[in-house]
């Protein structure tokens, strides 16, 4: 609650910022003086402060408690949570896009706030046995990713990621009765461990199907971008290539014509949702390389975690995690500080009276 008003604040006052600044309170006016007129302190404090509401909104660390802990509600008020409210956030960013273009220090603190949130909330979400309290973890990971996007300027790539994620985690949810049943089909399949050339195969064919279908439509504008449609291109290809037997040609065929039908999928509606946002800079090659470490990381580092669980640094990496990085933790002490809660006194109280009525 305390949260919510916090971003309803920041909300309102950059609304009075802009509306005493360009006289109107017309969106598509507003956007449009601002696009025009040199940039000022009053719009980057204003975009500062969309930013935080973004934040806040997107639960993004080390503001997402609020979002992990509300999970105990039933399932489809979940579902309809994490695949639609989570996104107003990233909404109301590609609303007011030129707002955020004119303030390279607010995109920036966006990118990195929103970029580690990604990868720390992703690898959190593989230590999760719950199932809901995984996707909970996977939705401060995707709305951290889709603010990446927005901060480095890709906002039909944001737009389209927020459309897929609606579908994604809203199916996700509904389906998580299923979780059991999933994890006792995957007991019984057999479980190949991949082979360092599996990896390469599947990383090679991922790569020649980018280059191609780059060369026929064009869908690569972006490192960071590029990364993440390999990664999950070669995801795709790997089970292919790591299960054995004479079928194995087969199903190589067959994956890697699923993943073009992908690719093409992707570059259909990715260039057909350019229409639908506003115009932004160019990406900075300094974001775009801070973007691309941060998800080598987190590839290399989930690899780490499934596949080399033994390793004494991995398994100091996997408590840290299993803890949700500790970052939660001053968020509570703060939010019982300024509104106790009826329940924390109580147990206080409870607390001193057994030793009372020792003495």
């Amino acid at each position: 609650m305390l949260l919510a008003r916090f971003s309803e604040l920041l909300l309102g006052g950059a609304f009075l910022l802009l509306f005493f600044h360009y006289q109107t309170a017309q969106i598509d006016q507003l956007m449009f003086q601002v696009s025009q007129q040199p940039h000022t302190l009053t719009v980057s404090i204003a975009a500062f402060m969309l930013v935080g509401v973004a934040i806040i909104k997107c639960a993004q660390l080390p503001l997402h408690g609020w979002l992990i802990q509300v999970v105990e509600a039933p399932t489809p008020v979940s579902a309809l949570l994490h695949a639609g409210i989570v996104n107003l956030g990233g909404i109301l960013l590609m609303l007011f896009a030129p707002v955020l273009a004119a303030s390279p220090s607010a995109s920036l603190a966006l990118l990195v706030i929103a970029g580690i949130s990604t990868l720390v909330a992703g690898l959190v979400s593989l230590t999760r046995v719950s199932i809901k309290v995984k996707l909970a973890w996977s939705t401060v990971a995707q709305m951290g990713l889709m603010l990446v996007e927005i901060a480095l300027g890709l906002y039909e790539l944001a737009l389209l990621h927020l459309l897929a994620h609606s579908f994604y985690k809203a199916f996700s949810f509904l389906n998580s009765g299923n979780g059991v049943n999933h994890w006792l089909a995957t007991q019984l399949a057999d479980a190949s461990v991949p082979r360092r050339c599996h990896w390469l195969a599947a990383m090679a064919t991922a790569a020649g199907l980018i280059v191609a279908v780059h060369l026929s439509v064009g869908i690569l504008n972006s490192l960071a971008a590029g990364w993440l449609l390999w990664m999950a291109m070669t995801m795709l290809l790997l089970p292919a290539f790591t299960r054995p037997g004479a079928a194995r040609p087969t199903r190589v065929l067959l994956s890697s014509m699923f993943a073009i039908g992908l690719l093409g999928l992707y570059a259909a509606i990715k260039h057909s949702l350019i229409v639908f946002v506003a115009g932004g800079n160019a990406t900075y090659l300094f974001a775009d390389a801070f973007a691309l470490v941060l998800f080598i990381a987190l590839f290399a580092l989930s690899l780490a975690v499934q596949y080399w669980p033994h390793k004494a640094w991995v398994n100091r990496l996997f408590i840290w995690l299993n803890a949700g990085a500790y970052l939660d933790e001053w968020a509570t002490r703060l939010t019982l500080k300024w509104w106790p809660s009826a329940s924390l006194i109580q147990l206080q109280t409870t607390q001193w009276q057994p030793h009372k009525e020792t003495r």
